[in-house]
């Protein structure tokens, strides 16, 4: 540190520390505020489904068991229909979880067959 010669000297290396010392502290305050935002339960909710939802083979996962429950529910309808019967509806219930898991370790290959399916489709139109 450089020697205080005189009072004004001194009087202005106080008024530097003393900013320096408020610059600071808002530094301080601000990191405080964004760390207690980032531990809030929601704030963590939210930034892990982001990191989920943005990785490619949870979205390959998601599509493979949106088709597999939507098949094996239609599965369901097709066997059980309107039938009030618990017989039925417990079978129901079995088939549509048996068709769904087939159909979602089966789901690239289903795609496949859809979008060939569709191609065929638009040929033949043409």
């Amino acid at each position: 540190m450089n020697n205080i010669s005189n009072s004004e000297d001194l009087k202005n290396i106080i008024l530097k520390l003393e900013n320096d010392q408020i610059l600071k502290a808002n530094l301080v305050k601000e990191q405080f505020l964004l760390i207690h935002e980032s531990i809030r339960p929601i704030n963590i909710i939210k930034s892990t489904l982001a990191e989920l939802i943005s990785s490619p083979e949870i979205k390959t996962s998601l599509a493979e068991m949106t088709i597999g429950m939507t098949v094996g529910s239609i599965a369901k309808n097709v066997v059980v229909g309107k039938s009030h019967n618990i017989l039925k509806q417990f079978i129901g219930g079995m088939l549509q979880m048996v068709v769904a898991k087939e159909v979602t370790k089966n789901a690239d290959g289903i795609i496949d067959m859809g979008k060939n399916l569709f191609n065929k489709m638009l040929k033949s139109r043409n």
